[in-house]
């Protein structure tokens, strides 16, 4: 067992470290499971291992896993947007399957590994079928996605699917106290679904500071003390990721919030008080209308459309005062 994996990656490490001592590995595999578990960190890991020439868990010391670690294996390539947040395009596709037909250059395994899988559009993924259909022998292909949902049920039949679960809370604040120093741990690991690795993503960026803008803007807004341009303007330097998370927190707090009135079912517990006075504000219907208007425009984001940030950010905050 490498001592790099996470310590929650145990029994995955395992069932494939001994699919491959059996010769049973898949030609595809796909590593599901929530954000913020090193589901990407632990493919590159097991890309490391089979394509290291000890097959010793790997040594880190052969020609193959220097040639690894200078990010120049001939027989490894990793597919990732061009651009954080947009789509793997079918020419990086057409790309790989040109790989794919080559013969390895080290006499071993050939390692293709696609972040996020759900990041292909509907072309990158039909051509990425095809090649699943009639796998190249020793080639391991690995997607990862915590949006496995999203992906063709063709292209999901044709994979070994990993399941990566969340550690306790126990287990992630033990290891975020082991690994970092982080103020506020508890509450980050709140905001982060239990997800260690995310939290700590949290605390190394100002999601926290940015939060309380967002949040505090939105109960401001909804009792008239500022206005969405004043607001929008305040957020615009803001990843349009962490706002876009943020948000859905928040909408999705409101929603249980409508429906139990119990603080206990809140990510954003501190928020309690502020839910309880827009509960009498906004109704649940109101609330869906506004939540499926957020995931539209998200989506334009994550494809990649080049969106004004200042209007986008404008026209939703406007959105909610109108609610």
């Amino acid at each position: 067992m490498p001592k790099s994996i996470y310590p929650w990656q145990t029994s995955q490490w395992q069932r494939l470290t001994e699919l491959k001592q059996q010769n049973r590995l898949p030609h595809a595999l796909l590593l599901k499971g929530a954000a913020g578990l090193g589901k990407r960190f632990f493919a590159l890991e097991f890309a490391r291992f089979l394509l290291c020439r000890e097959q010793n868990a790997p040594c880190h010391q052969c020609h193959g896993c220097h040639l690894f670690a200078a990010g120049s294996h001939p027989d490894f390539m990793l597919l990732e947007p061009e651009q954080s947040g947009g789509a793997i395009k079918i020419d990086q596709i057409r790309e790989m399957v040109q790989f794919v037909s080559e013969t390895a250059m080290q006499s071993g395994f050939r390692v293709i590994i696609v972040n996020p899988a759900h990041a292909m559009n509907v072309y990158s993924a039909n051509a990425l079928l095809k090649t699943l259909e009639e796998p190249a022998p020793n080639t391991i292909i690995i997607l990862i996605s915590d949006q496995s949902a999203r992906l063709p049920a063709t292209l999901l039949s044709r994979c070994q699917k990993i399941f990566f679960q969340k550690p306790t809370i126990h287990e992630s604040s033990a290891w975020l106290n082991e690994n970092s120093e982080i103020l506020q741990a508890e509450l980050l690991l709140n905001l982060a679904q239990g997800a260690p690795l995310k939290a700590k993503e949290f605390s190394e960026t100002d999601l926290l500071a940015t939060r309380k803008t967002l949040y505090d803007g939105l109960h401001l807004l909804k009792d008239q003390k500022m206005d969405p341009i004043t607001l929008a303007a305040k957020l615009q330097e803001c990843d349009p990721k962490v706002f876009f998370e943020l948000l859905f927190m928040w909408l999705q707090d409101m929603l249980r919030f409508n429906a139990t009135r119990d603080k206990n079912h809140l990510t954003n517990s501190d928020y309690e008080g502020v839910f309880s006075q827009l509960v009498h504000k906004i109704s649940t219907q109101q609330l869906f209308h506004f939540l499926d208007h957020v995931k539209k425009i998200y989506s334009h984001v994550l494809t990649g459309l080049n969106l004004n940030r200042l209007l986008m950010l404008e026209e939703l905050l406007m959105r909610w005062v109108q609610l």
